[in-house]
């Protein structure tokens, strides 16, 4: 999911870099000074936006990108360790602020930014920081950006290690580790001011089976460029299969395992020839261990973002085993950008639909699985239709154009609203009360000790 001219730019100039080879010795706070008479919407996030190891990245920097579009002043803080990324953002014309967690060095950060809006990149900033936002700028709209929901996703995980792959009830009977979990991130989106979510499931699922009121939530999703369909390549002069995903990322590890053990030996009998490669940010030695040329399965690793498209458009097959996680899938879209049909599970599918299109195959046990994908990987006439659907879902779902619109439609809509959303949010309001006297306290308390060890 590349975004426009600057990261063409800013890749040329580093030809050789790759997923994980990332680092910058930069502890600098900031190296701009602040237009404080403009607009300014402040991103707090864990970590350092990086648009070449995941796709939550490229989906912050699409939100990022949508917004300097519309002029407004950018800025970006977070207690991470400083890597690539902060530079990268640096170039792009973001303002970067390097903070300490539970350390004043925040507070100077957002006096001397004086956001108009305020956007927490996952629900642990606003329980970290959503005290002092209120302190020091409290007439600033407060939106989360859940990336996904992520108590889903570890309700998921735990069924999943459990043996237990009943989703519905899982959902609905939570264990007490992860039921606490679901509490904290419900309580976070309660008192935000307006909440994104990346998937249409997700939604429906806040508003349908935990009660969120509806006009709370907004979708983000991703922010493809238009692209000419008729440049890429047709099905004759593709090969093989690949799998791509961060290996850091709990269901990548999972998936690649499944696809190891239960999956691959399958397709290796319907398909004796075939190969399928795996691509990641941050591959750990076990995983490069599974590479058996033997046996067509080869764990390649990185590969330099400005090759991505170039890459995978040889292949005819993209393969998403995942067992579980939440939100939806840019190693998906990101091999529907060029025309490929996926073979993958439920999880893997949700919230990737438009209207009843999908492209590809959905299948939840190995056996299956293997049979579609041999399915499409032999017949032309079924590549190609789940080939035209993934392009329609680009066009219509994933289009920079229409959710740019939709990202700045959002912000404007609550700002112009916003006394009367915290009017009408007393569930929000009980729920600060007691938060963030608990936050702030926490906090402080944190900070002492700290500095007592120093």
């Amino acid at each position: 999911m590349l975004f426009g001219k600057h990261f063409k730019k800013w890749t040329r100039k580093r030809p050789n870099q790759q997923y994980r080879y990332v680092s910058l010795n930069n502890d600098r706070k900031s190296s701009q000074s602040v237009d404080s008479g403009g607009f300014n919407i402040l991103f707090i996030s864990t970590v350092w936006a990086e648009p070449w190891s995941s796709a939550s990245g490229v989906h912050t920097m699409g939100i990022i990108q949508a917004i300097m579009d519309n002029g407004w002043s950018t800025h970006f803080c977070s207690a991470s360790k400083v890597n690539e990324a902060k530079q990268y953002l640096q170039d792009m014309g973001v303002h970067t602020y390097k903070c300490t967690l539970n350390d004043d060095s925040f507070d100077d950060i957002i006096q001397q930014v004086r956001p108009e809006v305020v956007i927490f990149d996952r629900f642990v900033t606003l329980e970290q920081y959503g005290w002092k936002v209120q302190k020091y700028s409290n007439d600033a709209v407060r939106i989360i950006d859940t990336q996904d929901l992520h108590f889903l996703r570890g309700l998921r995980q735990n069924s999943i290690e459990s043996g237990d792959i009943d989703y519905v009830s899982v959902q609905d009977s939570p264990s007490m580790e992860n039921k606490q979990n679901m509490l904290r991130e419900l309580a976070a989106i309660h008192r935000s001011d307006f909440t994104w979510l990346i998937s249409s499931f997700e939604r429906e699922l806040l508003v349908n089976t935990y009660g969120i009121p509806e006009d709370k939530l907004g979708l983000s999703t991703f922010f493809y460029p238009t692209k000419d369909f008729n440049t890429i390549k047709p099905f004759q002069n593709r090969k093989n299969f690949y799998m791509i995903g961060n290996f850091r990322h709990p269901p990548n590890k999972d998936g690649l395992n499944w696809l190891h053990q239960k999956i691959w030996p399958r397709i290796r009998e319907l398909i004796p020839d075939a190969e399928v490669h795996v691509y990641g940010a941050y591959p750990d030695k076990e995983s490069m261990n599974l590479t058996n040329k033997e046996n067509g399965f080869i764990v390649k690793g990185p590969i330099p973002h400005q090759h991505l498209y170039k890459r995978i458009e040889k292949y005819r097959v993209n393969l998403a085993p995942l067992r579980f996680g939440a939100g939806i899938k840019g190693k998906i879209s990101d091999g529907w950008h060029m025309g490929t049909p996926v073979v993958t599970t439920s999880v893997g599918a949700e919230g990737m639909n438009y209207k009843n299109l999908f492209g590809g195959m959905i299948a939840d046990q190995p056996d299956e699985f293997a049979k579609q994908a041999a399915i499409v990987y032999n017949n032309e006439d079924n590549w190609v239709s789940h080939s035209l659907d993934a392009r329609k879902i680009m066009q219509n779902k994933f289009s920079k154009d229409i959710n740019s619109q939709l990202v700045i439609n959002d912000i404007n809509t609550v700002r112009a609203n916003i006394d009367n959303i915290r009017d009408k949010n007393i569930v929000g309001a009980m729920l600060d009360l007691q938060s963030n006297n608990y936050f702030k306290y926490l906090s402080k308390w944190i900070e002492l000790k700290n500095q007592v060890r120093e």
